[in-house]
């Protein structure tokens, strides 16, 4: 089951690697929110409050989805804002 199983975890955390080298590069860097957590799949950030949301969320959808991109498999995922952490 190990052996099995260790491929499959490897890939994901590189395909998160990748997101996240991503995301500095598309928000981090050009000033619009950091980073805050990152636990195992899931990734929380804060953004400007003038920045509008649904774009902000359709370009984390884009970075979530489109960085990586498998043969058979597509890649989905689900992205909400949030006032505070008790939302979530």
């Amino acid at each position: 089951r190990k052996a099995v199983n260790y491929d499959i975890q490897g890939s994901a955390a590189d395909v998160m690697k990748l997101i996240l080298v991503r995301f500095y590069n598309e928000i981090v860097k050009p000033g619009l929110g950091h980073l805050l957590a990152v636990v195992h799949d899931e990734i929380l950030f804060e953004f400007r409050e003038d920045l509008d949301k649904d774009t902000m969320l359709a370009l984390i959808k884009d970075i979530m989805c489109n960085t990586v991109k498998l043969k058979n498999i597509p890649l989905d995922t689900d992205a909400h804002l949030i006032a505070n952490w008790a939302e979530k």
